[in-house]
């Protein structure tokens, strides 16, 4: 790849009057610019948009990080997120860190050399918010996982959204019907821990008991913690995704329990998947792509805002509320 000092050296100038030209900088002798032309034409030299992203701080480079694009959650979000930058004419690079830390870690701290002006993030470890409060003073950061509604401080936002708050709407939403609940939470530990506070004055409101299980996102595996743990004939079920809701089922029909009969199945993020099964799923949202498109419309306002002002949190609220869409696994 020809370079900027190679271009400088054929035509007999400085780097730095080099430098002026490719910029189109006016303090240029006509001389001195002719010769720099004559040489891009002849070396075949182009500034990449990254260097002058660099060099002008101009980028437009949303650097976003996530834990797995492949659960069709995260994969939803990542495309909604796309959906915004795209239209507006962002770029971005995915990291796709599977809940390693170090990754995350990384992939924050080299954010600034790769040109981004800017980061949204999926995180479930709190080390990672420690490095963010550090971080945030360098770039714009837009956390899709907290539950808090302020910024850490002029860098730095979380979407005004418990993560887990879908999870509580369920419960109270099964409870009305079925007294005994199965929240199947991911053995991954992709999202932040339920609120155990939260859970046990969900239970005395609504007369209800919930036992937390995990499970991994493999239908097979929740078949067999179904097989081995649940021993009553009417309950309701809550998963993570839509993959253990099938495990779920696969345990109704090999038990002759009848859904939604007996049991109600609820499951977390409403993906396309819930409305591609048989029965289709009931879901409790927002989904991932809500998600994702309140996160990238927040960085985007964090960017274009005035005297370091954050985004306005009421723009993200319409698209982040907890909401039940009823389909066949409830009544």
């Amino acid at each position: 790849m020809v370079t900027l000092k190679e271009v400088a050296a054929l035509a007999g100038v400085s780097l730095a009057t080099a430098s002026r030209v490719i910029n189109n900088s006016d303090n240029v002798a006509e001389k001195s610019r002719e010769k720099v032309q004559n040489a891009v034409k002849e070396l075949g030299y182009y500034p990449t948009d990254i260097t002058r992203a660099l060099k002008n701080n101009s980028s437009r480079l949303i650097s976003v990080i996530i834990p797995n694009v492949g659960n069709a959650y995260f994969a939803e979000m990542l495309q909604g997120i796309n959906d915004v930058l795209s239209s507006s004419n962002f770029n971005i690079i995915f990291c796709n860190t599977d809940n390693d830390i170090k990754l995350e870690i990384n992939s924050l701290l080299s954010a600034r050399t790769k040109g981004v002006v800017g980061n949204i993030i999926y995180y479930t470890n709190d080390e990672i918010a420690k490095v963010i409060k550090n971080y945030s003073t360098y770039l714009p950061t837009v956390v899709l996982s907290g539950s808090q509604s302020k910024t850490i401080d002029s860098n730095i936002v979380y979407l005004p959204f418990d993560i887990n708050q879908p999870i509580y709407t369920a419960i109270e939403a099964l409870a009305e019907r079925k007294k005994e609940i199965w929240i199947f939470d991911d053995a991954s530990r992709r999202h932040p821990p339920i609120n155990k506070d939260i859970l046990t004055r969900i239970q005395i409101q609504c007369n209800c008991s919930c036992h937390i299980v995990f499970s991994s996102a493999m239908a097979q595996d929740t078949y067999q913690i179904c097989k081995s743990n649940i021993k009553t004939k009417e309950f309701g079920c809550i998963v993570r995704n839509d993959i253990q809701a099938m495990g779920v089922i696969k345990f109704c029909k090999g038990s002759t329990l009848e859904i939604p009969k007996d049991v109600e199945i609820i499951s977390y993020g409403n993906t396309s998947i819930a409305q591609s099964n048989s029965p289709e799923i009931t879901s409790v949202g927002p989904s991932g792509y809500q998600i994702g498109v309140a996160g990238a419309e927040c960085i985007i306002s964090c960017l274009n805002a005035i005297e370091n002002t954050l985004c306005n949190y009421e723009n993200s609220k319409p698209l982040l509320v907890s909401s039940i869409i009823k389909r066949g696994t409830t009544l």
